[in-house]
């Protein structure tokens, strides 16, 4: 919008998931002034508008300056690393919330036939308050028979939405144990809650069996060349899901597709990049956002951009990333005194120099 008597451009158009071409936003030049149409969900824009920086009437325009308001990290790696922990959800969080997303996986067993080779079968699971995944087991499968001589097995678990090389993913490693009888009926209904096409099989409840796994140990990947490592129990336990879980990857998908031009600009106001380095959005959560940026000399680098608001659903990070590429236009084309009077965006460096 344009308000009468001052420039203010509020940029709405950002964040639209529809992949409907009459969904995408137009943009209309009039003077020296842009004024963006939006695709955006109606209740996410209103959102995005009412919590915008107000601007003051008289503003004037500036250049725009090369050492912004924010918080850089560039020391060693540990630092990087240590840094942006700050801004990112714990191993046990990002771990937990892998899991949670998945709700099916690889279950990798010794074989009974092969003298105790790993053999990995496709199960569907639901997670209890502790993050143990539950499993509904026919009595006639490989893996059962395999559990029944040794319980010990691990469970790799991979979001279809991030899969590959540069995807997260977990592994849990434990034993699995049949569910007590007293807890079956809690167990049964979050079950089938999660996985309708379960009632079925529990019409033949001598077949079919819910079993638990006790978890020892998470390992942890976080993408290619980044985070590699071994997750406590605790700080997994502990661990809450992200409430975008389910959320991000379409963001992500939809910010990449169609926000490129939108996130070279954040590398050059928020990151001080010059020209037009290469950048796709890698990672989306409450506390913030990762891009993986290959420079015109060929470094490449991974950043952490955190929110400066909180961010508990969809509509909150629709309004919170529009906010982030509106101030990075208004900075880039002279209208940064507002901007500049809000608390420093934190942005931080965590891994340089992937191949």
């Amino acid at each position: 919008s344009i308000r009468k008597g001052r420039r203010r451009f509020v940029r709405r158009d950002l964040l639209s998931t529809e992949s409907d071409d009459e969904a995408l936003p137009s943009m209309v030049t009039s003077g020296s002034c842009l004024a963006f149409a939006s695709a955006l969900h109606p209740v996410a824009a209103n959102a995005a508008l009412r919590s915008a920086a107000c601007r003051r009437p008289g503003m004037t325009r500036r250049p725009c300056r090369a050492s912004l308001r924010r918080t850089r990290v560039e020391m060693c790696a540990e630092e990087h690393v240590n840094g942006a922990e700050t801004y990112r959800l714990s191993l046990g969080e990002r771990a937990r919330t892998v899991v949670h997303i998945c709700r099916t996986g690889t279950l990798c067993t010794a074989s009974s036939k092969h003298e105790g080779q790993p053999f990995g079968t496709h199960v569907d699971y639901v997670l209890d308050e502790d993050g143990r995944p539950v499993f509904l087991l026919a009595s006639n499968a490989a893996h059962t028979t395999n559990l029944k001589k040794s319980s010990r097995c691990s469970l790799f678990c991979q979001p279809q939405a991030s899969s590959g090389q540069a995807g997260c993913r977990a592994t849990l490693v434990g034993e699995i144990e049949l569910i007590p009888q007293d807890e079956i009926e809690e167990v049964e209904d979050m079950y089938k809650y999660i996985h309708p096409e379960a009632a079925e099989a529990l019409q033949y409840r001598d077949k079919f069996s819910f079993h638990r796994m006790r978890v020892e140990d998470i390992y942890f990947v976080g993408g290619y060349g980044v985070t590699a490592t071994w997750v406590s129990t605790s700080d997994y336990a502990g661990g809450e899901p992200d409430p975008l879980a389910f959320d991000a990857a379409s963001v992500i998908n939809s910010v990449n597709a169609k926000r490129k031009e939108d996130l070279v600009r954040v590398c050059r106001v928020l990151l001080g990049l010059e020209g037009s380095p290469s950048v796709k959005m890698m990672g989306l959560d409450r506390l913030g956002f990762d891009v993986r940026v290959k420079t015109e000399d060929g470094d490449v680098r991974e950043y952490r951009i955190a929110f400066r608001e909180k961010v508990a659903n969809l509509f909150d990070v629709q309004s919170a990333l529009t906010k982030t590429l509106q101030e990075c236009w208004e900075r880039e084309n002279g209208f940064a005194e507002s901007w500049d009077e809000l608390d420093e965006r934190p942005v931080v460096l965590y891994y340089a120099g992937l191949p």
